[in-house]
């Protein structure tokens, strides 16, 4: 009987008004509860024990007005459906699938589907009214030939059925599945909480000032708010959340692997709540950006950070395979966003092959290192078919499986959850890494090595030794071998690529042998110790992938290397790991110099995973700093000071600058010093700017190449900031004046110095002034969320460091530099600045006190003065001065052989776009119900909605962002496109790439993000706009009352398009239809060439963009014919001209010729073809038909002019038409080939460009002068118009014999016997020098 009495339990639900519907499984107990809005709750209720728990919730990303619990029977249970909903929308009805995690597919779990009700009746109505009650009939799901979870042993993943529960319990539900809380804002939070200590007899809970962190995604406990360390660091990435049952005021934080959690209690249930709706926002914004869903609709438990038993499929947490999206030709290939180090972009190359895979029965490994094999076998690999296709690493039984059933895969990965991807090396190639790792933190390193280690092998090229590589995820450890080096390092560079790997630094990619203390007992045990992204890992061996600990690098306190007890000795051997939770871990290494290095590179890693700006300014909120609320120095007081060194006033005389350059036998070094004449020393050289006058000062001790160093330096700065018109003089210590040095320039260096050294007696023996301490730099990056990342410290950095899209704070310690990216906000800036004020006057990061005297200075990207770009390596024109001799000729890498280009590969080459009726579509193109299209202008960082019927009508000078969403198998996925105009700024291009990944965020289910540049549109993209896609000339507000001329043109009907041109005849072409607008007429000329399905498009872009306009088409000698070319100044005879047939139109065809791989390589370049494609540092080969074109760009190399000169004779002589061939040169293009493309523009980013004469040579001219081996003595004293060809430093081997005897009086003979350092004194008197 029941009874409505007393409650069976009771638990807070939420605290809306309005109704709930409870829908109840009596086979497992779970309750869910809906009503209208967006939210579904599921709870364990268990009535004998009279509790209830939450388990999970489910939010849609739109509202619904009635939802309904399909019956059981109805669910997939070979997916584990749990529960399947159908919910009504204003406009759909939409399925809504709960899923139980289960790891063993391919058995009926009847703990999940025991008692599923038939459907039919066990009474009449008749029957129950008078009382009889019966119990309901249930039906088994399970299949008579599928075994049940009951038959199999524990071992097999099977469960015992005695003991076995109606679901697994857990500690605390998932919230990876959780897309309500992911639509709040992320955002910082800090209070006051208690966590839970637990002890021997009672747990105790103590306070800790909690602060979240929305950029870090981290959770952070302090001992209390003016502490600088925190105690603990949890990562909410993939982080599950759930309050504590029977206690209002606790929560629980588990982290996504498991291994960590914490236990905190607040002081009421709406704190409470308030702090898991923080967190679980912060978890589940990340989640939208790094969806770790199984990609295939079914939970993977490898991929599946799940940490509860319902994983919520519906609408709301999409997750879908685009498998068709794997065949996009021309779409995302273009992938280099502005990004940071961690940037990831899943772009639509696929790379497929066979490759070894952990976690399966063992193989035979092919092409795996002998060594090796046992490693693989051991570790249970088995060959596999992977795919890598839009961010998802599938992998299949087979080939044939993975064409036949690409939904279905074994085991997949997906790269938005991968931390790092990384080379497995042997021991020797371990021991290298690691004795890098100790020179990048070296202050004491050359200045020839700097290129050196940067350019040290990185995992890429490692990988050759073994084969195999290590995918780390936040959940699991994959290793993957390859059959050979050449399929492994293809498969490294990808992965690494998407995954956005950053680990060039060797401190990053520490990994070796440690041992463990395992208690008086165990001894010391062998362990394998690695970092990975911002994590230590301990493994049991390098092969394991079984994870013993995991320690969050930023609960790292401190590393240091303590003695230990071995052979009978005390040896500095061990590494004594300290966290902020008051735990230690206890290791030993094998040598001291070993647990040196990880003390070394441990202190160093745990920067980059910490809050640099907690550690840098412990008292300062950062609120209160943007809000002006922190007391900061002004500007024009450190201005006063001679604190802040403003460029521009030093280049006008108004500040000076005092440069100090010491040689301390490693390398050569700048740093500003203080101006006085007390700082002189006499092993030193000195450079005093003032702007418009320099001066050096050479110490008498001083060496040679420091004093070069210097006079390179005062040059630089003349040349490049001052443009040549600043005076500059030299004054060495103890000698007289130079002859152009006159009394009053002296007398001026003194003054600025406040005195001479000679008339107060100042002391310049470097004994008698204290020693230089050379610092390295360290660098912050302002990310555009304004949070402040550590960058670099130790060897010198280079300056790719440096991103346009952030602000830097370089810390030099005596010096501070804000350097700042053109593409960088207006919050980034400033927040950058202020920062650097505060560090001036307080500590660094490594606790030592700044000199009273520290300066600022402001550098902008692209005006960076020389003192700065001192500090780095890699800047234009700062090639360092070599202080040794140069490396070994056995180092110097042998040149490569050219091979022969083959001809014949050219000539067959596809000539257009290809319309390939047999190819499907990678997305949906045709607009509908299930497929929706949005696009938006970019415009001062933001993004303006674009009217509906404005849908393919773009502008030059714009950029866009178009969204396509599209229903895969009932579920939703999308695909972003941000659209860059030719002509638009750099910072609205920026902003389209930042707006995709932003929106990607904000978006339900899979994305994809594809950029697409004008003139490189792909046939997909245009199909989206159903082949009307319109490019006008200029930006959005731009008047166009004036007459404009529009060019449709394509090589087949689906790559068809219309770009606007200059309205004049130069822009006419055969090719293509063209359309004049003039006032409200609109006139038709049709080349002579054009395509049928060209003039239908040109009429459908009128009656889509321009309804009003009267159309009339210019035919000969009509009247329409005169006003079109009247009106761009053609010759009046042009209009009266009959119709001719050209015959068929020949496809423009493009080779690029480049050397890039140290052989010349002719490579077609694909289509569609546009004047961006002819670039400035390769030489092009253009085949027009009647003529071919070969473009020299301006920074294009001999050895490829004269490659393509070749090339293009053979091609010529073995094509049909045999066309004629001719040499142009950049910004020098005839007309003639300009209209062989479509749309030739004269502007770039509305600008006229600078172009010069045309240039119209003959192929044979320019190569008989490029193979000419002999010029008469005048021709050679003319060195300017010789060819480039000529070897300018050898003039004198182009002469005859008889003139090379009249003009040096001796034979060539006699001129090889005469010492090689006359030579160049003997080519300067008869001016071949």
């Amino acid at each position: 009987s029941r009874s409505m009495e007393k409650p069976l339990c009771k638990t807070v639900v939420d605290h809306q008004p309005g109704w709930l519907t409870p829908f109840y499984d009596d086979g497992t107990g779970v309750l869910f509860l809906a009503g209208k809005g967006r939210t579904i709750y599921y709870h364990e209720v268990n009535p004998a024990a009279g509790s209830i728990q939450l388990i999970d919730k489910f939010v849609a990303n739109d509202e619904f007005s009635a939802i309904s619990l399909l019956p059981k029977r109805m669910v997939d249970f070979r997916k584990c459906e749990l529960a399947r909903f159908l919910r009504v929308t204003p406009s759909t009805v939409q399925p809504v699938s709960i899923y139980v995690p289960r790891k063993n597919k391919h058995v009926f779990h009847d703990d999940v589907y025991n008692g599923v009700r038939s459907g039919e009746p066990s009474t009449t109505a008749e029957e129950w009214l008078n009382g009889k009650d019966e119990q309901y009939k249930v039906v088994s799901l399970r299949p008579p030939n599928m075994k049940s979870v009951y038959e199999l042993s524990q071992e097999e993943g099977g469960k015992d059925r005695a003991t076995a529960t109606a679901i697994d319990k857990v500690d605390a539900p998932a919230v990876s599945d959780m897309p309500t809380l992911a639509l709040s804002t992320p955002r910082d939070k800090r209070g006051e909480l208690q966590q839970k200590r637990p002890g021997w007899l009672y747990d105790s809970f103590e306070k800790r000032d909690a602060r979240l962190s929305a950029a870090r995604r981290t959770l952070e406990l302090f001992l209390d708010e003016n502490a600088s360390k925190p105690m603990e660091t949890l990562y909410l990435r993939g982080a599950s959340a759930n309050a504590v049952v029977d206690i209002e005021t606790d929560f629980s934080v588990t982290s996504s692997d498991g291994a960590s959690t914490m236990t905190l209690r607040a002081e009421d249930s709406e704190q409470r709540d308030s702090w898991l709706i923080a967190v679980l926002s912060i978890a589940t914004a990340e989640q939208a950006q790094s969806p770790n869903a199984s990609p295939y609709g079914t939970p993977n438990p490898k991929t599946d950070a799940l940490s509860g038993p319902f994983s919520p499929r519906g609408s709301g947490k999409l997750s879908l395979a685009l498998d068709k999206l794997t065949t996009v030709k021309g779409v995302g290939g273009n992938d280099d966003l502005s990004s940071s180090s961690h940037h990831r972009m899943a772009t639509a190359r696929r790379l497929e092959g066979e490759l070894l895979v952990t976690g399966a029965p063992a193989a035979t490994p092919r092409g795996i290192k002998q060594s090796l094999t046992s490693w693989f076998v051991s570790s249970g690999y088995h060959a596999q078919w992977a795919v890598l296709r839009y961010g998802v690493l599938c992998f299949y039984e087979s080939e044939a499986l993975a064409k036949s059933a690409p939904d279905s895969p074994v085991d997949s990965v997906h790269l938005d959850r991968v931390n790092v991807v990384r080379a497995l090396i042997s021991e020797e190639e371990e021991k290298s890494l690691q004795s890098q790792s100790t020179k990048s933190n070296d202050n004491d390193d050359d200045e020839e090595k700097d290129m050196e280690f940067l350019e040290q092998a990185t995992p890429q090229v490692q990988a050759a030794a073994t084969n195999a590589f290590r995918i780390v995820t936040p959940d699991r450890i994959l290793d993957v071998g390859a059959p050979d080096a050449e399929s492994c390092n293809r498969w490294l560079h990808q992965l690494q690529r998407e995954v956005g790997c950053d680990d060039e630094d060797p401190r990053r990619q520490m990994q070796g042998i440690v041992y463990e203390y395992g208690g008086f007992l165990d001894g010391w045990q062998p362990r394998y110790l690695a970092v990975y992204d911002n994590e230590l890992i301990l493994l049991r061996t390098r092969a394991s992938t079984h994870i013993l600990k995991r320690i969050a690098l930023p609960n790292v306190a401190n590393a240091d290397v303590v003695e230990e007890y071995v052979d009978g000795k005390d040896t500095p051997v061990g590494v004594r790991i300290s966290l902020t939770s008051g735990a230690t871990l206890r290791l030993r290494a094998d040598t001291p110099e070993a647990a040196v290095r990880w003390s070394e590179s441990l202190s160093y890693l745990r920067k980059y995973a910490s809050d640099v700006l907690v550690q840098l300014l412990p008292d300062i909120d950062i609120d209160d700093l943007d809000k002006g609320e922190v007391e900061v120095e002004s500007d024009s007081d450190l201005t006063e000071k001679g604190l802040l060194h403003e460029h521009s006033l030093i280049k006008k005389g108004d500040q000076s600058l005092f440069i100090q350059l010491y040689n301390d036998r490693k390398r050569l070094r700048l740093f500003e010093a203080v101006q006085s004449h007390k700082t002189l020393r006499s092993d030193c050289v000195f450079v005093l700017d003032t702007g418009k006058v320099l001066w050096q000062w050479n110490g008498k001790q001083s060496a040679r190449v420091l004093r070069a160093k210097g006079m390179d330096l005062m040059n630089r700065i003349n040349k490049k900031e001052r443009g040549g018109a600043a005076k500059v003089y030299w004054l060495d210590e103890g000698k007289p004046l130079e002859q152009d040095v006159p009394q009053h320039a002296a007398d001026k260096f003194w003054k600025l110095l406040g005195g001479n050294i000679a008339d107060d007696g100042s002391d310049t023996d470097p004994e008698k002034h204290p020693s230089i301490n050379v610092v390295h730099p360290s660098i912050y990056a302002v990310d555009a969320d304004g949070a402040l990342r550590f960058v670099h410290e130790g060897q010198t950095p280079h300056c790719d460091v440096l991103e346009t899209t952030k602000a830097y704070i370089v810390d030099c310690h005596i010096e501070l530099y804000v350097w700042v990216g053109k593409a960088c906000s207006q919050k980034q800036r400033v927040r950058a600045w202020l920062i650097a004020k505060l560090m001036r006057v307080r500590r660094d990061l490594d606790g030592r006190e700044r000199p009273p005297r520290t300066t600022l200075m402001r550098q902008i990207e692209g005006g960076e003065t020389m003192l700065f770009k001192e500090r780095f390596v890699g800047f234009p024109g700062m090639l360092p001065i070599q202080t040794k001799p140069m490396m070994a000729p056995s180092k110097i890498a042998t040149k490569k052989e050219q091979p022969k280009i083959d001809v014949s590969k050219l000539l067959n080459s596809p000539a257009g776009c290809v319309d390939n009726e047999d190819d499907d579509a990678p997305f949906p193109t045709q607009l509908s119900d299930d497929v929706t299209l949005k696009v938006w202008r970019v415009n001062d960082f933001d993004r303006i909605p674009l009217e509906e019927e404005n849908y393919g009508r773009f502008r030059s000078g714009e950029s866009y962002v178009v969204l396509l969403t599209f229903l895969k198998k009932n579920k939703e996925c999308h695909v972003i496109f941000f659209y860059q105009g030719r002509d638009s700024s750099i910072s609205d291009k920026g902003t389209s790439a930042y707006l995709t990944r932003f929106m990607e965020a904000e978006l339900k289910g899979p994305s994809v993000q594809i950029r697409v540049e004008q003139g490189k549109e792909p046939m997909d993209f245009l199909a989206l706009f159903n082949q009307k896609l319109l490019i006008e000339l200029g930006a959005f507000d731009i008047d166009r009352s004036e007459a404009r001329l529009l060019y449709t043109r394509g090589s087949c009907a689906k790559s068809v398009r219309t770009v606007e041109v200059k309205p004049n005849c130069e822009s006419l072409s055969d090719d293509g239809v063209f359309t004049l607008l003039k006032g409200d007429e609109a006139l038709v000329w049709s080349g002579g060439r054009c395509y049928d399905f060209e003039n239908e498009s040109a009429k459908t872009i009128l009656a889509q963009f321009y309804p009003n306009h009267k159309i009339d088409f210019a035919t000969p000698k009509s009247k329409a014919a005169h006003t079109f070319f009247d009106a761009l100044d053609a010759p009046p005879e042009a209009a009266d001209m009959p119709a001719e047939d050209l015959g068929e139109r020949y496809e423009l065809r493009l080779f690029e010729v480049t050397s890039a791989s140290g052989v010349v390589t002719v490579d077609p370049v694909p289509a569609p073809l546009c004047q961006d494609d002819v670039g400035l540092r390769n030489v092009y080969i253009i085949d027009g038909g009647e003529n071919v074109w070969i473009h020299f760009g301006l920074k294009s190399l001999h050895i490829e002019k004269h490659a393509a000169l070749h090339v293009s004779k053979a091609f010529c002589e073995q094509t049909k038409l045999k066309p004629k061939a001719w040499v142009t040169e950049h910004d020098h293009e005839p007309l003639e080939m300009r209209q062989l493309f479509h749309g030739w523009s004269l502007t770039r980013r509305g600008k006229p460009l600078q172009l010069g004469p045309p240039i119209q040579h003959k192929l044979e001219e320019v190569l008989n002068d490029y193979e000419r081996e002999t010029y008469s003595y005048g021709e050679l004293l003319d060195a300017e118009n010789l060819p480039e060809s000529v070897d300018r430093t050898n003039l004198q081997n182009y002469l005859t014999d008889d003139e090379f005897a009249e003009v040096f009086g001796m034979t060539r003979e006699e001129w090889d016997r005469v010492p090689k350092w006359r030579h160049p004194d003997m080519k300067k008197k008869v001016g071949l020098y």
